[in-house]
């Protein structure tokens, strides 16, 4: 089931990159190759609801240049991360096709993220690998062991947008898989300065039960 979306990726689709759940600009939660405009900054929200816990979540993205892009993100709500939860977070690409990046979580109970991704942004396919490092138990990406209790420390990504804007102007789907679930979304992208998002995320080892998410960002 984690590998279906490897079938899909040849379809292709180019449209403006949004923040995820956490802070970079990528797809659901799969950070990608594209940053935020030159002198942009790009705000979101979200709400995750489904069995299990339902929490919400506040993002900014800053791009102070063509490479480099500066992310912030809060939640507020879900079970294991009570207390304070910030994520601080950069993303580098010295090419149109390549990032480099990393989370850093302040929660006790969460690791660290480094990745890299390559990627077309013309046919919007990505594929990523990253790594996980810290003294938690959880991490933002990545895959769960069960048996450890523990994060694995290396993972892979695949993602890809695909334009729907033939069967209804400004529509977009993505496809994802994190590392431990496989994520589809719907997004309204108008050529303004929001969008909104709706995303169902499966569960798997690192999250036990479905959710779905609404979401709503602006640029300016």
């Amino acid at each position: 089931m984690k590998y279906i979306i490897l079938s899909t990726l040849l379809i292709v689709g180019n449209a403006f990159s949004h923040n995820t759940w956490f802070g970079p600009t990528g797809l659901i939660m799969m950070p990608t190759t594209t940053l935020v405009r030159p002198q942009e900054t790009s705000v979101s929200t979200f709400y995750s609801f489904g069995s299990g816990d339902n929490y919400q979540g506040i993002n900014a993205s800053f791009s102070f240049s063509e490479k480099l892009e500066i992310s912030l993100a809060d939640m507020g709500g879900r079970k294991d991360r009570k207390g304070s939860s910030s994520i601080f977070s950069f993303k580098y690409s010295p090419f149109s096709n390549l990032a480099v990046g990393a989370m850093f979580d302040n929660h006790s109970n969460h690791q660290n993220t480094i990745y890299s991704v390559i990627g077309s942004p013309e046919n919007s396919v990505y594929l990523g690998l990253g790594a996980n490092f810290g003294s938690g138990k959880r991490a933002l990406l990545g895959n769960y062991s069960t048996g450890k209790n523990d994060m694995e420390t290396f993972f892979f990504m695949a993602g890809a947008r695909v334009d729907l804007s033939e069967l209804y102007p400004s529509l977009e789907a993505l496809l994802e898989f994190n590392g431990d679930t496989m994520s589809v979304g719907f997004g309204y992208v108008p050529k303004t300065n929001w969008d909104f998002q709706v995303d169902y995320m499966s569960s798997g080892d690192l999250q036990k039960d479905d959710k779905y998410t609404m979401s709503i960002g602006s640029r300016f």
